[in-house]
């Protein structure tokens, strides 16, 4: 089968083939305009968890809005000064820009219920002690929300209306909030691909020029690279994957993994012209040597990343799809499209001169100081992989969703600042829910099951404000001085403030805690749960609801699906190398030649204070899959071989192309680093220390442990140098 194909790629005529790519660029072209950036947190979080549809549905009956959180503050107090009046001037031009749907917070205590009249809590969630600092929470409408551009540019027009405020009146202006945090996303994310493009570019010119100096080879290996991220977003687009700020690394991993499969047909294309002298027959045989390395190794990647289809997360389980589908696209590319197309080129061409492979000599001296020193170098590997498996069993689960970005950010700024001034932007909910006819608070065990709850929280050292119905209740009763109170006051403040529901069965308790990581907030979910365990409630209580805790069980329930993805990669590739080779010592070589770089990298991840978190957890389901790769090539290649000089010889036939494609996804990976958005630096970091530890295993080591062939007599060969 493998030949008929190859046969029809030698006989095919360039032009047809062109046409049919041209086609179906024109396809994905289209698709990609369909495709949608989600720019908000709510993107990362799972549409069928039950805890994520409850939060939702108390955010519809609470109005708790996703909205953008303004700290404005001063040398002096706030109430009766100049800066007051002016405040107000502010929230008349902020209505004014398009989108804005209301404005709430201080403001609200200068025009509807006077400062006095609000419950004390509720009064110190507006204004700090010293009276120096005031909060505003601004919304806008779902259809703003729901438009990303225009969201964007209601944003934008805040933060100018702020500047001008806060540069008139001498106040300094802090943001925060889900609003301001997806703001942060879409920056990021526009922000990343302009350096991720220019990463590349430098990549490509640096070293792909220096290396491959064939002009049409770089040519058609960009091509196959273009190709497969057009293809790939067109994809996106036609069947409308979820992309996040995650996904702004997409491009970099679809172009580097390209690069990287066509390099190999470069490489021994230039490895067979140093003995055929003739271009065209060198090249087809460097596709007909490459087939089988190539498709299994791109089965075994895009296994890896098809396998990111088990995160509960929907942007990661798209950028698994997405990038499995441009690496199917780039095989078909790069021998439909550049094999066709060079094939045409070099049939009519003269004989090329010989060349020396790039690095040759260097690499030859390593393999041969490697098989001089294998005994050494393997005790020295099976020391260090003891450490490391004893520093990966140390490594913890956690992660913090407020801190992915750096401590320059506005974001971080502004979340930091309330932090100090105020109660934080860390909260948590819970709905307390009545079954009686009438409204709950008529119900004396509802109002003993608030005052339960509330007192639960409120003992807690890392709770630093807790808010209910129960606060209005009596703060209304001291401001009137009265011993009753119309019930019906008390529940239209209660609505107003979105604590009460319109039917008046049910009521929010919101808990803001300290600066807090997602192994902590996991934690203190689980003391909740015991202690409501043990507690005999008539009343439904919801589960503890809130972005960030949200967020935390996502990264958690996401690096254990990664974890069992990545066994389930390790089969694939144990059952692939039987399959091929029909030997399990071979297979369980393949399996340790890529489970050992792991290890190493995540050793150093723990040394140097990293965790698991959602990065961390998408890398250990993706890499297998590309660092296979190389494996593979080493060992469908070499062998088995019968001696020792054979072994060499065959090595250094690849040795080359391994070294570049290795040199070159690490580079590319560790583009990731320039990104300001934490979860892509891991990825980035993670990813370049795994391919690098996979190059040094692959070219130092594997070949040392490759089993030999059984032959009946084995007569001493002469000794090659290389």
């Amino acid at each position: 089968m493998a030949q008929f194909w190859l046969s029809l790629i030698y006989q095919c005529r360039w032009k047809p083939v062109l046409c049919l790519w041209l086609i179906a660029l024109a396809v994905a072209l289209v698709g990609i305009f369909r495709v949608t950036i989600q720019t908000d947190i709510s993107a990362y979080f799972d549409p069928n968890d039950p805890q994520t549809n409850a939060f939702y549905q108390a955010q519809k009956d609470f109005k708790l809005d996703p909205s953008l959180i303004i700290l404005l503050e001063k040398n002096s107090p706030w109430p009766g000064s100049n800066e007051e009046r002016q405040l107000l001037r502010l929230v008349e031009q902020l209505h004014t820009i398009n989108g804005i749907k209301g404005i709430a917070g201080y403001p609200q205590t200068l025009t509807q219920t006077p400062l006095s009249q609000l419950p004390r809590k509720q009064r110190a969630l507006l204004i700090n002690d010293a009276q120096t600092a005031i909060i505003m929470q601004l919304t806008v409408d779902p259809q703003t929300l729901a438009d990303k551009p225009r969201l964007a540019n209601t944003l934008e027009g805040v933060s100018h209306q702020l500047a001008m405020f806060a540069d008139k009146q001498l106040v300094d202006y802090f943001v925060s909030g889900e609003l301001a945090l997806n703001w942060q996303y879409a920056q990021i994310i526009r922000q990343d691909l302009k350096r991720f493009a220019l990463g590349l570019a430098l990549l490509l010119s640096v070293l792909l020029l220096f290396v491959i100096r064939h002009r049409i080879w770089l040519l058609a290996m960009a091509g196959c690279a273009l190709f497969s991220l057009i293809s790939a977003l067109g994809v996106a687009g036609w069947l409308g994957l979820s992309l996040a700020a995650i996904s702004a690394f997409v491009p970099v991993v679809i172009v580097i993994l390209s690069l990287a499969y066509t390099a190999h047909l470069y490489f021994s294309w230039r490895l067979v012209l140093r003995r055929e002298r003739c271009a065209y027959e060198a090249m087809k045989s460097s596709l007909s040597s490459n087939l089988s390395p190539l498709f299994w190794g791109g089965i075994t990647t895009i296994f890896g990343f098809v396998i990111l289809a088990f995160s509960p997360s929907p942007p990661i389980s798209s950028f698994g799809v997405l990038v499995a589908f441009a690496i199917a696209f780039n095989f078909i590319a790069s021998y439909a499209l550049l094999g066709v197309g060079l094939c045409h080129y070099y049939r009519s061409r003269q004989p090329y001169a010989a060349e020396l492979v790039w690095a040759e000599q260097p690499l030859a001296r390593l393999v041969r100081g490697c098989q001089r020193w294998r005994r050494p170098l393997l005790t020295t590997t099976f020391l260090i992989t003891g450490l490391s498996l004893t520093f990966c069993w140390q490594l913890k689960f956690d992660d913090d969703p407020l801190g992915y970005f750096p401590e320059d950010n506005p974001f971080t700024q502004g979340t930091q600042r309330i932090e100090q001034t105020f109660y934080g932007v860390n909260q948590l909910h819970l709905v307390v829910t009545s079954e009686a006819n009438d409204s709950s608070w008529y119900d004396t065990d509802y109002r003993q099951q608030l005052a339960a709850i509330q007192g639960y929280f409120e003992q807690r050292d890392d709770v630093t404000f807790v808010s209910s119905l129960l606060d209005y209740r009596a703060s209304a009763s001291q401001a009137l001085m009265v011993a009753m109170q119309s019930n019906q006051r008390l529940f239209e403040r209660a609505e107003r403030a979105s604590i009460l529901n319109q039917a008046k069965k049910s009521t929010l308790i919101s808990v803001y805690l300290t600066p807090t990581t997602s192994a902590q907030l996991l934690e203190f979910e689980r003391q909740w749960l015991h202690w409501l365990s043990q507690q005999a409630f008539v009343h439904d209580t919801s589960p503890l609801l809130g972005r960030t805790l949200l967020f935390a069980q996502l990264s958690q329930h996401n690096a254990q699906r990664m974890l069992q993805a990545f066994v389930l990669a390790l089969v694939l590739a144990f059952s692939t190398i039987c399959l091929l080779r029909r030997d399990v010592y071979l297979a369980s070589i393949a399996i340790i030649a890529n489970v050992v770089p792991l290890l190493w990298a995540f050793a150093i991840w723990q040394i140097i204070g990293g965790h698991m978190s959602l990065g961390a957890a998408v890398v250990m389901g993706m890499i297998f899959g590309i660092v296979v790769d190389d494996s593979f090539h080493v060992i469908l290649k070499t062998s088995p071989y019968r001696y020792l000089h054979q072994r060499r010889r065959r090595m250094m036939g690849i040795a080359s192309a391994i070294s570049l494609t290795s040199l070159a996804l690490v580079v590319g990976f560790a583009l990731g680093l320039l990104s300001d958005f934490a979860p892509i630096a891991e990825l980035g970091l993670l990813s370049a220390m795994v391919i690098f530890f996979a190059w040094l295993f692959d070219l130092w080591l594997l070949p040392l442990i490759l089993p030999k062939q059984k032959v009946q007599a084995i007569t001493e060969a002469p000794r090659e140098s290389i």
